[in-house]
């Protein structure tokens, strides 16, 4: 199933393209309807089209779930010296702050990943992560460091956990709206293992409403992660301790 998202987009490529049509035919003059009136007439309905699927897109948008919490794991990828930080933790928290707009009025950003030096990274990529956000304007207090977590399905456990715990301390009815930052084959796992933990009561399906904010990392490295998340499961050592984790994952 499409989601909103998709849709949205869906519709709002059409109206475009409508609109696109109509504003090339008038230029051309290209198109023969056979009469004046028809090509006039031509026009206009593409035009009303066009700008009808426009507004069913913004309809679409605006009706988008605001979310609690946008998470943001840390990653890899190459590092700048001069922001000292990954690109992907960059690319992350930079699509994170973009997204701002879709947190409600209590909603908070959730740094994901083990708080430990890098030796690149002075502090760390959840210090540096944390940093980047302070300095576009995001206040402590819509800050919240989850800092165990070593892997995916860690981010995805501990984050939940720290979510829960904070949400229901003040009150806020389920389900909650969370979002992860990444790149597409990445949130894959992030689904699959969300889904596990459900089957295994780790969490209740009513819990959560889990939504994907999407990177999309250069091409350069790109296939080289496809291939890295495609055989991430493969190990047979790496199954059973996840398996276990989920049995007795806090």
């Amino acid at each position: 199933m499409l989601g909103k998202d998709k849709v949205g987009a869906c519709f709002f490529s059409t109206g475009l393209f409508f609109l696109l049509v109509s504003a090339y035919s008038k230029i051309t003059g290209n198109i023969v309807l056979g009469s004046l009136e028809n090509h006039v007439g031509y026009l206009s309905y593409s035009t009303i089209i066009g700008f009808v699927f426009l507004i069913v897109s913004f309809i679409i948008f605006t009706s988008r779930e605001s979310l609690d919490a946008i998470v943001i794991p840390t990653g890899g990828g190459e590092y700048d010296s001069e922001t000292n930080m990954y690109s992907q933790d960059r690319d992350r928290a930079q699509k994170a702050i973009r997204r701002r707009n879709r947190l409600n009025e209590r909603g908070y950003y959730v740094i994901s990943g083990a708080r430990h030096d890098d030796e690149k990274v002075k502090g760390g990529q959840v210090y540096s992560i944390y940093n980047f956000l302070r300095e576009h304007g995001i206040k402590p207090s819509e800050i919240m460091i989850e800092g165990k977590s070593k892997d995916t399905l860690e981010n995805v456990l501990y984050t939940l956990k720290k979510v829960k715990n904070r949400e229901e301390k003040n009150g806020v009815g389920r389900p909650w709206n969370i979002a992860f930052v990444s790149y597409p084959e990445h949130l894959e796992r992030f689904d699959d293992f969300e889904k596990e933990a459900i089957k295994r009561g780790v969490i209740e399906k009513k819990d959560f409403k889990f939504h994907k904010i999407r990177t999309f990392p250069k091409w350069k490295g790109r296939k080289k992660q496809r291939s890295d998340e495609k055989n991430y499961e493969s190990n047979l050592l790496r199954r059973l301790f996840h398996r276990y984790k989920l049995v007795k994952p806090w």
